[in-house]
């Protein structure tokens, strides 16, 4: 007989694991996409809200520190972002506009992660993994019985393309407003 105190555990009731057993595999009740999303979850828990900041509700992640990195940084994040985006898109089942509205969260988080200042502070606030992995969740495992709501993803997604339409264009006009001035200066007789 060992020499240690041995602790009581009481009879698990039908159904529920022993206390501290191990299970492997889906539970009664549980899909077999169930571990991978929480395998999602977590790292974009790590990613996104691994840290809160003294004093404030404010969380930050890995993502928010390795973006003080110039371009290492921004690429293991990117990277990070796209292998969320494929892994959960190739093993779960969602509609084609939440499909599209993942996809334009990990490239909203990209394109202006990569400025300097403003990308560190809009990370602060827009956790583009987080919100992929919340959208997979909402609609991951849905029966075709059970259609989702999805309207305001085509408003997410029809107001972000239009928004990079008017930024495209805003673009153009202010380059091709620097082309002509250029050629004017260039024209212009020297000053005497």
């Amino acid at each position: 007989m060992p020499d240690y105190p041995t602790v009581p555990i009481p009879e698990p009731t039908k159904g529920e694991p022993l206390q501290g057993e191990i299970l492997f595999g889906p539970s009664q009740g549980q899909s077999a996409q169930q571990p991978m999303l929480a395998l999602l979850d977590l790292v974009s828990f790590i990613m996104d809200r691994l840290i809160e900041v003294p004093g404030t509700k404010v969380r930050v992640g890995l993502n928010t520190l390795l973006l003080l990195l110039p371009i290492v940084g921004d690429a293991f994040s990117s990277a990070v972002s796209a292998a969320i985006l494929t892994i959960g898109l190739s093993v779960f089942r969602v509609p084609r506009i939440i499909a599209a509205r993942m996809m334009m969260n990990s490239l909203i988080d990209a394109s202006i992660g990569w400025i300097p200042v403003l990308g560190d502070v809009f990370n602060l606030w827009f956790k583009a993994d987080t919100r992929n992995v919340r959208l997979l969740m909402d609609y991951a495992g849905r029966t075709e019985q059970q259609p989702p709501s999805t309207w305001k993803h085509w408003l997410f997604v029809v107001g972000m393309a239009l928004l990079f339409l008017l930024i495209l264009t805003l673009i153009g006009i202010g380059a091709w407003s620097l082309i002509v001035l250029a050629v004017r200066a260039l024209q212009a007789p020297p000053a005497r």
